[in-house]
């Protein structure tokens, strides 16, 4: 439990409650669109072309999820998720396990696939297993987007792709043919599939690297130059309080708090993002140490 505003809530967990299909889950809602009406002084309707709304099927009030305009190209989530699902089953994978949270009405979603037949030893007794992150939106805020991330299987903590921990992705804009673009990830997922021990293997020499007082140092203040993480950086630092650890253990306390200890979903993601910039930046300057 814990305390926001003099309020008790319960922490989010991105790693609670996965299922073997988002097909069918709170962010899989029917949704159509219809020209923007509005009401004019002298009592009569005007419709307003280029504006939509777009709406969900499924309410009866407050349906309402985005204005977008006559441009916008409306591909649902199940869409997205059919689309994910089939080109991870496609490069030979089964073992799905999905997880994703709705934001403001279903305006917006966050998705993960953890995928544990497709994992790497970064040290004894101590595995990941690929994960992908999905992100769209109808209201615009957030363009379809998918990302390689990771699991931790010793303490359930979800490592996002924010910053490039992990390599990269790809992003799209709802506009002109998206369905064509999207049609495109089958390829992306399997090169992530294919490349994922090559890439989990960077975070395994951070094991060998001593998590010294400087790194507190610049850690922290780095973190926290970020709008909003003051408070964040303090229980970090907290969290860092112990001798004779290393970048991969600090690392990890970092991703358990994101993961399990924050209020809501879009803070865990941006601490997350956060994090994984701010480290790896820590271990691309010491790289040149290192060779």
């Amino acid at each position: 439990m814990m305390v926001s505003n003099g309020k008790t809530i319960e922490p989010t967990n991105l790693t609670a409650d996965l299922t073997t299909t988002l097909v069918g889950s709170n962010a899989d809602f029917p949704v159509e669109r219809v020209p923007v009406v509005y009401h004019r002084d002298n009592g009569s309707i005007g419709h307003w072309q280029d504006r939509h709304v777009i709406y969900r099927t499924d309410m009866t009030e407050n349906s309402e999820v985005a204005i977008a305009s006559n441009k916008y190209a409306l591909v649902t989530n199940r869409q997205c998720f059919e689309l994910i699902e089939n080109s991870i089953r496609s490069a030979g994978i089964d073992n799905i396990r999905a997880g994703v949270s709705v934001m403001r009405n279903g305006a917006k979603f966050r998705a993960r696939y953890v995928l544990p037949d497709c994992k790497y030893d970064v040290a004894p007794n101590d595995t990941l297993c690929c994960t992908i992150l999905v992100a769209g939106s109808y209201d615009g805020s957030t363009r379809l987007s998918i990302e390689v991330g990771a699991y931790r299987f010793v303490c359930t903590n979800l490592m996002t792709g924010g910053g490039g921990i992990l390599g990269g992705g790809f992003s799209v804009l709802h506009k002109g043919n998206l369905e064509e673009e999207i049609l495109q990830t089958q390829p992306m997922v399997t090169n992530i599939l294919e490349t994922f021990p090559e890439r989990a293997a960077h975070l395994s020499r951070w094991a060998d690297i001593p998590w010294t007082t400087d790194a507190v140092e610049y850690v922290s203040e780095t973190i926290e130059e970020n709008a909003g993480m003051a408070k964040h950086t303090k229980i970090l630092m907290n969290r860092w309080n112990k001798p004779n650890k290393n970048l991969w253990w600090a690392y990890n306390e970092a991703t358990d708090y994101a993961t399990h200890q924050t209020k809501s979903v879009g803070v865990a993601y941006r601490i997350s993002d956060v994090i994984n910039k701010t480290f790896l930046s820590y271990y691309g300057a010491l790289a040149p140490l290192q060779n």
